[in-house]
């Protein structure tokens, strides 16, 4: 039996060979189009943070909100005892405030693909709550994450938490295969508590995606830095910028990163050619109507509980409860 106070690390991030053949594979599409997980290394996780701290962005102010009116009634319905997966758990700030609201959790699994973050997150849950059980998995949390290698009690209910934005940067087909990927992860009687982000005006959304601070400038062109550190690339920021727009066809925000003149960059001893103007699409943040949504969550297999919005309709949180045959 692991001792309450001792972290247990199941590492599975992606190796340097993997980023590179995602950056090699997405930079030789027509559109040029990186995953926006690759944006979460060490800094980038930090530049976030800082993002989530703008007055432009109001998903984690008004998501807190919520959080903070109705915690209580999302702790009866959790239950007691509950194995806790924080899915992207970055600090944990957004989590912790539902954690202290619950009834004798049970064990804690935050997930996330910056190993450097999620230690620093599972050691500060470990002082701040010594007898609990920590389990911090670091993957591509897309995928089925197997529960297998986590020393927790089999027999207790397991529920996730999808919070901020994360469900948003996913393409709705890959959104349906995530919720049902968790649902195989937490099992039959499971549950997850997701944030979804609203259809509003293009304006509000906009400003959220360019700070006038140019912090989600930086959080996007340090991609650029980041190739050049781990894939010997010699991008020079400088010769691009940030770029954020809202697509009203998709109901989207587009991030990209575009270049400002043709220039030819090398990445791992590859000649990759720019015009002038064109991209490379780094992420999505999709948004949704409450019932568009809930559309989302019948096709991969779950049942609604509770649903709860601010006063504005901005930022909405949904309770699910599995139905999963597992």
């Amino acid at each position: 039996m692991v001792a309450r106070n001792e972290i247990v690390f199941q590492d599975f991030s992606p190796t340097t060979n993997d980023f590179r053949c995602e950056v090699l594979k997405g930079l030789f599409l027509e559109q040029k189009a990186l995953p926006f997980k690759l944006l979460y290394d060490t800094l980038g996780s930090l530049l976030f943070e800082r993002i989530t701290q703008l007055g432009e962005y109001y998903l984690t102010r008004i998501e807190r909100k919520i959080i903070l009116e109705h915690r209580n009634e999302i702790s009866r319905l959790i239950g007691p005892r509950a194995v806790l997966l924080d899915y992207g758990s970055g600090s944990g700030e957004k989590f912790e405030l539902v954690f202290q609201a619950l009834e004798s959790p049970h064990a804690f699994i935050p997930i996330d693909i910056s190993k450097t973050q999620l230690l620093e997150t599972a050691e500060i849950f470990m002082t701040n709550y010594p007898e609990m059980e920590i389990y911090p998995v670091c993957v591509d949390f897309v995928r089925w994450i197997d529960l297998r290698y986590v020393p927790v009690d089999t027999g207790l209910r397991k529920v996730a938490f999808v919070l901020g934005s994360t469900i948003g940067n996913l393409e709705p087909p890959m959104a349906v295969e995530f919720l049902k990927n968790i649902a195989l992860t937490v099992g039959p009687e499971g549950g997850v508590l997701v944030g979804v982000d609203l259809i509003k005006e293009s304006r509000v959304l906009e400003n959220a995606y360019q700070d006038s601070l140019g912090v989600t400038s930086q959080f996007n062109l340090n991609l650029l830095s980041r190739m050049n550190r781990e894939l010997n690339a010699d991008f020079n920021p400088e010769f691009f910028e940030h770029r954020s727009l809202f697509n009203p066809r998709l109901n989207r925000i587009e991030m990209h990163i575009v270049s400002k003149k043709p220039q030819v960059v090398q990445v791992s001893e590859f000649p990759v050619g720019f015009a002038e103007g064109e991209t490379i699409h780094t992420e999505n943040s999709y948004k949704y109507s409450i019932d568009g949504f809930h559309k989302i969550v019948d096709e991969a297999g779950w049942t609604v509980d509770a649903v709860w919005t601010d006063e504005f309709h901005f930022f909405s949180l949904h309770l699910l409860s599995s139905n999963a045959k597992c």
